[in-house]
This record gives C-alpha cells, structure tokens and sequence, in this order.
C-alpha cells in the first residue's frame, strides 16, 4: 500500500510538472500495485482467512483514493486517463 501511494505521489509531481509520459506511467504503476493488492485481498477471503477490518479498509481506503485521484484529472488532459487504460 505505501509503495502504491508512493507511486501515486510521484506521479502527481511529475504531472504537476508537466511530464505526462513518466507521469501516467507512474500512475499505471500505483495502479497495479492496488490492483494486485486487492486482488490477493480478495483470494485470502475467499479461501476463507480472516482478515482484519483495518486492512480490508485500508485497501478500500487506497483503491477509491486512486479513483478519486483519476476523477479529478482536467479534460484536456484526459488522454493520460485513456494512457492508463
């Protein structure tokens, strides 16, 4: 999870700097990380492990965080949001 928000961080930088190529990579690489999180989240529960509720929450928590983050990108820029497919 941190290394996601790490990425995310990164890649609002780099925006903001108006490098969009490394930009919407590295919010493709935050991306697959809380993809891939939530994936195995949803593996272990399904195998029937008991999971916290803070992680499951921190998980939720990251996964809208990243769609709140697309959400807010301008028009003109939408593109970066097609980059990331």
């Amino acid at each position: 999870a941190l290394e996601a928000n790490s990425y995310l961080g990164i890649a609002m930088l780099l925006l903001i700097q108006k490098n969009f190529i490394k930009g919407a990579y590295y919010v493709r690489k935050s991306w697959k990380c809380w993809e891939s999180t939530n994936k195995i989240l949803m593996e272990i529960t399904s195998a029937g492990v008991h999971v916290s509720e803070a992680v499951e929450g921190l998980v939720a928590f990251g996964v809208g965080f990243f769609f709140f983050f697309i959400s807010l990108v301008p028009a003109h820029l939408q593109f970066i949001v097609k980059l990331l497919g």
